[in-house]
């Protein structure tokens, strides 16, 4: 029961890379690659791409690993919790990559002194693991303005989350949080500053607002998009519980046997008919 549990994870996480990440991969290699060519539309269509892109990756890598271990009767911890439902930069990194925040939180963090010697040096603290957190995923400056970008986010919520006297929107939060999330990711996404300029330099319309190769952009992604972001939340886990919850236990077995064949066949028959896309993470 245990081993068919995981081959079931793992077939969902091999869906998540194939189906989904590798299909955002031809937007993005194009657009960060060549962005003197993209307008406002075309730059905030590849930004979504590669935000969706690297959640389905690194989650669908992280639900491949649990799964093997599974079924080699080992347990890992859950590594993503629906980050982008967060509705602040805290919470996001309470769901997004859990095993790095912990690492960093247990031996750099709390050995530095953590919050326990007073504001000044708790704002150090999370300045020093937050550009050591963005140096670990690369040698370049952009990874470290990535972290230190996040750093200054999260002790700008500690510092004024206290004098806020009104509880704030949850969908407010919410865009916030994606708003400033998904600029992170252009910081991440891009090493060369000249090509880096010139992105957000056509994000915010230096090259034109809209034109008719857009039209060909959102035709072509836009359904995916509003699948994988729906994806990327709790919804589509309920609504599976609450399915399984009203099918009788033969039907149920048979839907989930016919739904993970399926996906499973999808899955291989876009990994034979494509070219190798490796995990975005194993670089890292």
């Amino acid at each position: 029961e245990r081993f068919y549990r995981n081959l079931c994870l793992f077939v969902m996480g091999l869906s998540k890379k194939v189906l989904l990440a590798d299909t955002f991969g031809g937007a993005v290699s194009h657009g960060y690659t060549n962005p003197v060519a993209l307008n406002t539309g075309d730059a905030w269509i590849v930004m979504l791409s590669y935000t969706l892109q690297l959640y389905f990756d690194f989650s669908g890598y992280s639900d491949m690993a649990m799964a093997v271990a599974g079924m080699l009767g080992f347990t890992l911890p859950l590594n993503f919790d629906a980050p982008y439902k967060a509705a602040n930069i805290l919470e996001f990194w309470k769901g997004w990559h859990i095993s790095l925040t912990r690492f960093f939180t247990k031996y750099l963090y709390i050995p530095l002194g953590g919050n326990k010697k007073g504001k000044a040096r708790q704002i150090l603290n999370i300045m020093i693991v937050w550009g050591l957190t963005g140096i670990w995923h690369g040698a370049s400056l952009n990874f470290l303005f990535w972290g230190l970008f996040f750093g200054v986010l999260l002790i700008a919520e500690k510092l004024i989350k206290p004098h806020i006297k009104f509880k704030v929107p949850a969908l407010l939060g919410h865009i916030y949080m994606l708003a400033l999330v998904v600029f992170g990711w252009v910081l991440f996404a891009i090493e060369d500053f000249r090509l880096l300029w010139e992105y957000l330099q056509n994000m915010f319309g230096c090259s034109g607002i809209w034109d008719a190769g857009n039209g060909y952009f959102v035709m072509k992604y836009l359904v995916l998009l509003i699948i994988a972001a729906i994806g990327s939340t709790p919804a589509p886990k309920k609504v599976a519980q609450w399915l399984c919850k009203k099918l009788p236990v033969p039907v149920r077995a048979v839907v989930v046997n016919v739904f993970i064949f399926a996906v499973l066949f999808l899955s291989v028959a876009l990994i034979v008919g494509d070219s190798y896309n490796p995990f975005l993470y194993f670089r890292f």
